[in-house]
């Protein structure tokens, strides 16, 4: 009944374990040391899909790192990847072949060769420091998916202009539209008639009698000019 008691006092005050939010992880991930604790298994069918063994310099990767990117974890972007492993002023090379259940982010679970390579293994535990050999993430031509994609990038994401190389080539871009647009500005130029004397110009006569002596007057006149010019023609009778 003791032994009940003291096991339901334990799991009660147990921490609730917590896992990084996705700006916590992204800021995790963007560094470029890892820290965290380097502890060894016996090795064998890992989550790679990969059978390795005791004297094999291989690790295990935290299930937090790992399970970033779901999926057929035999096809995970991690697996394969190489990392370099410190304690105590000595480094090693190990290939991340399986995924740790029980290791927290950072942490790796070394076979027993790498473990031994770094230090005694009647430690059980160490404190390490390591980093991924290229770099700090997953191969560049793997999308979120975990999976392969020849058309990404070396920022992760899809770009079309990309071979199946995964490299850029500019000739791989998108045709740019070509396509132009008719000028329909309408002319605003206003038509002109040069034609601005088309009057008929007007004759009149006027008779007019003095002292005996007949006066016939004749006036012409122009319309469209403002001050219109009058001639006069006199025939005067003696």
């Amino acid at each position: 009944m003791l032994f009940i008691t003291i096991a339901a006092i334990f799991l009660f005050i147990s921490p609730i374990q917590s896992y990084p939010s996705p700006q916590e992880y992204a800021e995790r991930r963007s560094a470029q040391v890892f820290t965290g604790d380097g502890t060894f298994y016996d090795p064998g069918l890992g989550a790679c899909g990969i059978t390795s063994s005791s004297n094999d310099f291989i690790v295990a990767l935290n299930k937090e790192q790992f399970d970033a990117f779901p999926g057929n974890p035999n096809f995970n972007p991690f697996c394969g990847k190489q990392v370099d492993i410190s304690f105590g002023g000595k480094t090693i090379t190990c290939t991340v072949v399986d995924r740790c259940d029980g290791c927290l982010f950072g942490s790796l679970d070394l076979s027993p060769a790498a473990f031994q390579a770094l230090a005694d293994p009647s430690l059980g535990r160490i404190k390490i420091s390591w980093t991924f050999c290229d770099g700090n993430g997953p191969p560049p031509d793997h999308g979120p998916d975990g999976q392969k994609h020849p058309d990404h990038g070396p920022d992760g994401q899809k770009h079309p202009d990309h071979g199946p190389d995964g490299q850029k080539h500019p000739d791989h871009e998108d045709v740019p539209d070509t396509t132009t647009t008719p000028d329909i500005t309408p002319d605003t130029t206003p038509d002109v008639d040069a034609t601005t004397d088309d009057s008929t110009p007007t004759t009149t006569t006027i008779d007019v009698e003095v002292d005996s002596t007949s006066i016939t007057a004749t006036t012409t006149t122009t319309e469209v000019d403002v001050n219109p010019t009058i001639t006069t023609t006199a025939d005067v009778d003696t």
